[in-house]
């Protein structure tokens, strides 16, 4: 039971905040955040009591697997709560406290089981967890634009999850088998022809690569971004994406394990990798580039950002695993730093149009500073950890370059670099008209204390993993 104690405490903590939310309905606004945060807080002291667990422990017959990686990746969905749960208070709406927590806590509940899966059907479950109460945070605000999107969202999600659940069946079929860590799934799988392997995977990596938002399954990204209140935006745009590149890691060595050599080398999964991470980045940047919504212009950036997290993950190399664990950790706190100063920046400017933003630096200089820290940051240019990220991200591009000698490599190392360049015309675009372009009048809607405690908070954490990476690392 050590091992699965802060899973027992977000379903105990699931049941007793629907059982509170419908107890104490007149006073449940202040009862369900308390509970939520005392909730997180022992799922994090239970987290730091297994990091002495230093080996590699099969829970369950081999169905989940514990390890150092998981355990960090569980303490990230944890930290993205705790920051989910001051976003929501200190956001305009606080309505429906009871549905939106137990929504968080059980996409939490799933992202763990995603990130322990080590038998095919845990993973889906877990995946099928974090979709179903996703589609229903998305509709919560029940507004007509709310309900288009959770509609959109749910019919992509449930095209990508039978297509996965396919992939599933397939691999069943060719190993009679669903632990995909055993030794045995894996020489099973290496007398299989190629062509249904790849089949099979490709499969596979289409419900996961739904819940990353990567390319082709990134069509639903904007519609729920904009759509969707920033609290929950962007705890999607951190928790959700976090559960599926945390699969990937457990998932990808067995596919690197495969000889595909004797295929069309073309059609290897590697490549198909490297194809959907630099397609994201292009098509993310581009769209970004021509958005007048702060929102949508976003939700394109969240799309590019899993690219480049995607990319090393083409070379199963250490540096590429660490480098990736680096930047989902960085970008939890960028990417809530970025979406609570537009969000603020909205609420000032009473409009959610960047063209409307003009002169609210000078009005309001500490939205203007955070807003210019959030995009230097989320460009990847010092001094923020955004830096640090790009960098861990391209040099372990690179070192597969020197070490395998394959031009694809190379190909996208300067693909990332010439994005990365790409992504200042218009994440600079915020602060260009908050101080360089003149606007309207706007009343003195001054932010509450908290409000610019936590922007603080949260501006300063991306500088002060600048200057102190390794305490982002594993």
């Amino acid at each position: 039971m050590a091992y699965v104690m802060p899973e027992c405490v977000l379903l105990i903590m699931f049941i007793l905040l629907i059982i509170v939310g419908i107890s104490f309905k007149t006073r449940s606004g202040i009862l369900i955040p308390t509970l939520f945060f005392i909730g997180i807080c022992i799922e994090l002291y239970y987290l730091l009591q297994q990091y002495r667990f230093n080996t590699k422990i099969m829970l369950f017959s081999g169905a989940l697997s514990l390890n150092a990686r998981v355990i960090y990746l569980k303490v990230l969905f944890a930290v993205c709560g705790l920051l989910t749960m001051f976003f929501k208070q200190l956001s305009n709406k606080r309505e429906k406290p009871a549905e939106f927590y137990s929504l968080v806590t059980a996409i939490i509940f799933g992202a763990n089981l995603m990130v322990l899966a080590s038998n095919f059907l845990i993973a889906f479950l877990g995946l099928e967890i974090i979709s179903v109460a996703s589609y229903i945070l998305v509709a919560l605000p029940n507004e007509k634009r709310s309900a288009e999107a959770s509609v959109k969202y749910l019919l992509y999600g449930m095209f990508a999850s039978a297509i996965m659940l396919y992939g599933i069946s397939l691999l069943f079929g060719f190993t009679g088998s669903v632990d995909f860590l055993t030794p045995d799934f894996s020489q099973k799988l290496a007398q299989v022809a190629p062509e249904a392997v790849t089949l099979a995977f490709i499969m596979v990596m289409a419900g996961v690569l739904f819940k990353i938002s990567v390319f082709p399954f990134h069509f639903w990204v904007a519609d729920v971004y904009e759509s969707t209140p920033m609290a929950t935006v962007a705890f999607f745009s951190t928790c959700s994406k976090l559960a599926g590149f945390g699969f990937l890691l457990n998932f990808l060595p067995i596919i690197w394990q495969y000889d595909f050599k004797s295929y069309v080398e073309w059609f290897s999964p590697e490549y198909l990798i490297g194809f959907c991470a630099v397609t994201s980045i292009g098509v993310g940047n581009l769209m970004a580039l021509t958005q007048k919504n702060a929102k949508r212009m976003l939700a394109y950036s969240a799309i590019a950002h899993s690219g480049f997290i995607l990319l090393p993950l083409t070379s199963f190399e250490n540096q590429a695993h660490e480098s990736v664990l680096y930047y989902m950790a960085a970008y939890v706190f960028i990417s809530f730093a970025s979406f609570f100063a537009i969000d603020k920046i909205i609420k000032v400017a009473g409009n959610e149009e960047i063209e409307s933003f003009s002169g609210l630096g000078i009005s309001f200089p500490a939205l203007g500073i955070a807003a210019i820290i959030c995009m230097i940051a989320l460009t990847g240019l010092p001094p923020t950890t955004g830096f640090f990220a790009k960098f861990y991200i391209f040099s372990a591009i690179w070192d597969s370059y020197t070490l395998e000698q394959e031009r694809i490599f190379l190909y996208i190392f300067l693909f990332g670099l010439s994005n990365t360049v790409l992504g200042l015309f218009y994440y600079l675009k915020i602060p260009y008209f908050m101080f360089l372009k003149r606007g309207n009048e706007v009343s003195k809607s001054i932010l509450s204390t908290a409000e610019y405690f936590y922007l603080v908070f949260l501006t300063v954490s991306v500088l002060l993993f600048f200057f102190l990476p390794d305490w982002l690392k594993m």
